[in-house]
């Protein structure tokens, strides 16, 4: 199976940093920086789908042996882009590979597989054959990475603005970048029902008191 087919997100590369910042207040880069002091240096991390980038760079800026797996030729200039803009120096260079992930087959598992706001782009059944594949790819008593969505929350009238605000997202990049449709996700429920276990976890709020609509997890593979 290959994702090339529903790929579309080369559209909105350019602006995809940009877009992500404002709809977010910044906590989308927040939720995946938060990740990186649970790294360790020479540990060997794949980032399934590039994204801005910048969590990546600074993995490897910490002394991971970072892979990024993008499918966009757009998403992936525009991470070269990043990098030769921060000129990033490490002990080991950044490897780009343009490819679908569900075709990358490393000699050796990961010691960390990083999936942030990666998963959310699929329908459901197409969300669990993606993270089977990810886990695959990750080593016994690796580390999984989720930096999305928080689930939805128990209070009627705080779901209903949730609903509005996710949706809202999913909506846009179903028109531009023929994303999945699906509901809000419970990352953390789908890993500990996969034999993983939650290590961290970390709510996000957009600005300084709003509501916690974005979560970052660390979860290791039993």
């Amino acid at each position: 199976m290959t994702l090339a087919s529903s790929n579309r997100f080369s559209f909105v590369a350019p602006i995809y940093d940009f877009l992500a910042r404002a709809y977010s207040f910044g906590m989308i880069a927040e939720s995946k920086r938060w990740q990186v002091q649970y790294l360790k240096e020479g540990e060997r991390v794949l980032y399934a789908g590039a994204g801005a980038a910048e969590d990546a760079v600074l993995a490897a800026k910490a002394g991971a042996r970072v892979t990024i797996v993008e499918l966009s030729g757009g998403m992936l200039a525009q991470t070269k882009k990043r990098i030769k803009a921060l000129k990033v120096e490490c002990a080991h260079p950044i490897v780009l590979i343009h490819a679908d992930v569900m075709c990358h087959t490393p000699e050796h598992p990961y010691d960390v597989v990083v999936a942030n706001y990666f998963l959310n782009v699929f329908e459901p059944r197409l969300m669990q054959t993606v993270f089977s594949h990810l886990n695959t790819l990750l080593r016994v008593e690796g580390k999984f990475f989720i930096a999305d969505f928080a689930p939805m929350k128990a209070n009627k009238w705080a779901a209903m603005c949730q609903k509005l605000y996710f949706y809202t997202a999913v909506t846009v990049f179903r028109v531009v970048a023929g994303n999945g449709w699906h509901p809000l996700y419970d990352y953390s429920g789908m890993l500990v029902n996969n034999g993983f276990r939650i290590d961290q976890k970390k709510d996000f709020r957009l600005g300084v008191c709003g509501p916690a609509w974005y979560r970052s997890i660390i979860a290791s593979k039993h």
